[in-house]
């Protein structure tokens, strides 16, 4: 009887052990993982930028093309979701978010955060030390990056397109003042040749003040095709654009990052 049990509880032992296809999943699932590594950027005016590098710990010596998330006005870099940068990372593209100067993590600058909005400000120095960085990675390809940002966010991304030689931008609720404190462009410049960029998405909600104005006169002055200009029934503005009211948006930009990224 002793000799049969034992048979039995040997049978039992050697099954229970054997590996299942739950801990081959969750064995996969360590070996792929999402890394947050805390960077610097020295901008050339000396101001120390905080941001995040995301990856894919097995896709960081493959180079792949970078996403630059921007928050807008008196946010941070925080305002971007987990859910946003998983995607992001799951199509194959490393993903940087920073904190604009006098906001989240980075330096203070000016003694008054509205002077970040204007060229004064020197916003486009943070976003120039990000693309300097980029550019020193053996993992990025510094000839494929993106710029996703929101309201003054948006506004960096379109002087990324003229000045820093951006692939592709989506702005998301778009302001004209931002759009020309940092470009140069203005109406006084209209009966001139102004430089034409291509390559932008716009989204914005049709009742954010003027906000859709504001989208459609950029879009139509100084974008080239491929472009394209969405609006949503919505007052909501920038972040609470596309997490709140139309989480759908999310989509729609991976949909556009797959075409011209």
């Amino acid at each position: 009887m002793k000799k049969y049990i034992y048979i039995i509880l040997t049978f039992l032992f050697a099954f229970c052990s054997c590996d299942s296809p739950k801990s081959e999943l969750s064995e996969l699932e360590v070996k792929t993982k999402k890394i947050k590594e805390d960077v610097v950027f020295t901008t050339a005016d000396k101001i120390k930028i905080q941001g995040t590098y995301y990856y894919n710990n097995l896709d960081l010596p493959k180079k792949q093309a970078l996403v630059i998330l921007i928050h807008q006005f008196m946010s941070d870099r925080s305002q971007w979701k987990d859910d946003f940068i998983d995607s992001l990372l799951a199509n194959k593209y490393k993903v940087i978010t920073y904190d604009i100067r006098n906001h989240g993590e980075s330096d203070k600058a000016v003694k008054n955060n509205e002077d970040i909005l204007k060229a004064s400000g020197n916003a486009v120095l943070d976003l120039k030390a990000v693309f300097d960085w980029a550019k020193t990675r053996n993992g990025i390809d510094s000839t494929r990056i993106c710029v996703i940002g929101t309201s003054i966010g948006a506004s960096l991304g379109l002087y990324s397109k003229y000045e820093l030689g951006s692939k592709t931008v989506i702005c998301i609720s778009v302001g004209k003042g931002t759009f020309e404190a940092f470009t140069g462009i203005s109406e006084l410049k209209m009966g001139i040749i102004v430089k034409r960029v291509n390559s932008v998405l716009f989204i914005c909600g049709d009742k954010d003040g003027t906000y859709p104005e504001d989208a459609k006169y950029i879009y139509t002055n100084f974008i080239d095709d491929p472009k394209e200009l969405k609006y949503y029934n919505s007052e909501k503005h920038g972040k609470d654009l596309i997490t709140t009211q139309n989480p759908e948006i999310n989509i729609i930009m991976l949909d556009w990052l797959k075409k011209y990224l």
